[in-house]
């Protein structure tokens, strides 16, 4: 594999802490969630993130993408070059956040709707995502 898994635990717990925590309530809810249903995001981690602090090297080469299928699960697409890792995960919009599980980590993230796609933030993490053309 092209990512060194120890290193990329927290940034996936990180991830998923943050697509976990945030869309709406009530009607609002499901139609944030029909707004990532069936959709897939190229992801940007703002310079801000604790992710370029711990590997700033590892981190810049690479792109992230998240698809969310209309079955609530989805996949993270880690790229580096040519190579290409899938790191499945299960989503669901909850309240006023959205819950991501992957294998071995479960997180909970806010959501912040942008004028083009949204951003994803924790206390710890911040993500942009924007839709992938």
């Amino acid at each position: 594999m092209f990512v060194n898994r120890k290193r990329m635990l927290p940034l996936l717990a990180l991830f998923a802490w943050l697509v976990i925590t945030s869309i709406g309530c009530g009607d609002k809810a499901k139609n944030e969630a029909d707004d990532f249903s069936g959709k897939l995001f190229d992801a940007k981690l703002p310079d801000t993130s604790g992710v370029y602090r711990q590997d700033p090297t590892n981190v810049e080469v690479m792109s992230f993408q998240y698809m969310f299928n209309k079955d609530t699960t989805g996949e993270m697409r880690l790229k580096k070059g040519a190579q290409l890792q899938r790191v499945p995960f299960i989503w669901q919009v909850e309240q006023d956040s959205i819950r991501i599980r992957f294998s071995n980590v479960d997180g909970r993230l806010f959501i912040k709707k942008l004028p083009v796609g949204y951003e994803l933030f924790n206390k710890q993490f911040r993500v942009t995502l924007i839709p992938s053309e």
